[in-house]
């Protein structure tokens, strides 16, 4: 009977265990999709973003995200707790460029700080505080 109780103890704690993503309670549909996209950045604050150089984002499930800015490569540390993300400090390579470095610091700026996300029904993915709004699409 003791063998039966730790055996169903045992397999009721991996259960549970697996239930969540590094500690972090992220409804898994969220969360897979969340983790395993590659974002390209639709509009910030309303303003479309077009051109060749368009920015990514890539959030992994280590909390580790990076991406391209529009002018150069970025990454970056992230904390997700529910559907509130933190994004530390960005770390970028060294690229100059004229043509995307005006979106690349807008970007940069928009991005840094806690967010609220969610994905939405039609696949996009949003980021917004109280001053910013970023729109993402997956990226093809």
């Amino acid at each position: 009977m003791r063998k039966l109780f730790m055996l169903v103890a045992g397999m009721l704690f991996f259960s549970f265990a697996g239930c969540s993503t590094n500690g972090l309670s992220i409804p898994k549909a969220d969360s897979k999709t969340l983790y395993e996209t590659e974002w390209k950045l639709l509009s910030i604050n309303g303003d479309h973003v077009a051109g060749s150089k368009i920015p990514t984002l890539k959030i992994d499930e280590d909390g580790r995200f990076g991406g391209f800015g529009g002018c150069n490569e970025y990454f970056g540390r992230a904390k997700v707790s529910g559907h509130t993300i933190f994004f530390g400090a960005i770390g970028s390579t060294r690229r100059y460029c004229i043509a995307g470095h005006a979106l690349e610091h807008s970007y940069f700026e928009a991005l840094q700080g806690p967010k609220h996300w969610r994905i939405k029904s039609s696949g996009k993915l949003l980021l917004y505080d109280d001053v910013n709004r970023l729109i993402f699409v997956p990226k093809r």
